[in-house]
């Protein structure tokens, strides 16, 4: 004798009924609570109700091999995401004599033992300005011993990337897709310093609201802090390390030496000077989103556009 399962749809229950029927009203009302309910629990595990508190510690410093970007920072994990598979597949030691699954497993490793030293480098407030012009680094950070080991095989993709670069030359950066951006992205190396910092651990859930939570409520707090608490004239940079399997972050803003963290680059209020007002509209990024959508023979008249 066989068990036979039956599958029903929630909304197959009431496709008889009447629009305004109780019974679809009551159904409307289940699914608004279960979404937010969702939405509560997916808020409270990322720490939304959360006081920010710090305490006092080292940032531990060390060889940063990264990749500049200027981006919303939502999308920094990603970038790490992308680091931490092109240095996993470039370094794996498998031979043809093992199979695909022990391939796919060693290159699974590998990318958890980078992803362990994956740190992100903000350098602006995004309470000031808009995705397109906030600046962050992402990168390994490791000791001495594991330079060769981890920061070498990156930097070394270079040559290729200026390769990839000049050929893409002619694409304007507006068009270009993410993974465009990233392939043309040299490697660059800095030695940070360990500093006093202050330091937040606080909940990851590797989605939208940890990183919008980040962004809004994190990052601006320490920054404000490390102004108050900081040196004389410190500048304040928020540096950030996550964890999935620990499903935690933690969050660093030098007291001191916060310029050695720009790595060169003008801290914010030289950035927003020189990019000029922000427009609610880009222009030339609409045009840009034009080009990647139009046909071919549209591409010219777009150009045309003021």
């Amino acid at each position: 004798q066989h068990t036979k399962m039956v599958l029903m749809n929630y909304h197959e229950m009431t496709m008889n009924e009447p629009r305004n029927s109780p019974a679809r009203r009551q159904q409307f009302s289940v699914i608004c609570a279960v979404m937010a309910a969702a939405f509560v629990y997916s808020a409270i595990t990322s720490g939304a109700f959360l006081e920010v508190k710090t305490t006092e510690g080292p940032f531990p410093g060390g060889n940063f091999c990264y990749k500049f970007a200027t981006r919303d920072y939502a999308a920094s994990m990603g970038l790490g995401r992308r680091i931490a598979e092109e240095w996993a597949k470039g370094t794996t030691t498998t031979t043809t004599s093992i199979t695909k699954d022990d391939e796919s497993n060693e290159i699974l490793n590998r990318k958890k033992s980078v992803q362990k030293r994956l740190y992100n480098v903000y350098l602006d407030n995004p309470m000031k300005m808009g995705g397109t012009r906030q600046r962050y680094m992402t990168g390994v950070l490791v000791s001495d011993s594991e330079k060769a080991t981890f920061c070498e095989p990156l930097l070394e993709k270079n040559p290729k990337i200026e390769e990839v670069a000049a050929k893409q030359r002619h694409i304007p950066m507006q068009e270009k897709k993410v993974a465009e951006v990233f392939e043309e992205t040299l490697y660059q190396y800095v030695d940070l310093p360990s500093v006093d910092s202050l330091v937040v651990h606080f909940p990851f859930t590797n989605g939208f609201l940890s990183a919008l939570i980040f962004s809004y409520k994190i990052l601006p707090k320490l920054r404000a802090l490390a102004v108050e608490k900081g040196e004389s004239g410190n500048i304040p940079v928020v540096i950030s390390h996550c964890s999935i399997e620990q499903e935690m972050c933690t969050h660093y803003a030098p007291l001191v030496q916060g310029k050695d963290f720009l790595v060169g680059q003008p801290t914010t209020e030289e950035h927003l000077e020189a990019l000029g007002p922000e427009t609610f509209l880009d222009w030339e990024h609409l045009k840009g989103g034009a080009r990647k959508i139009s046909p071919k023979f549209m591409k010219t008249y777009i150009d045309m556009l003021p």
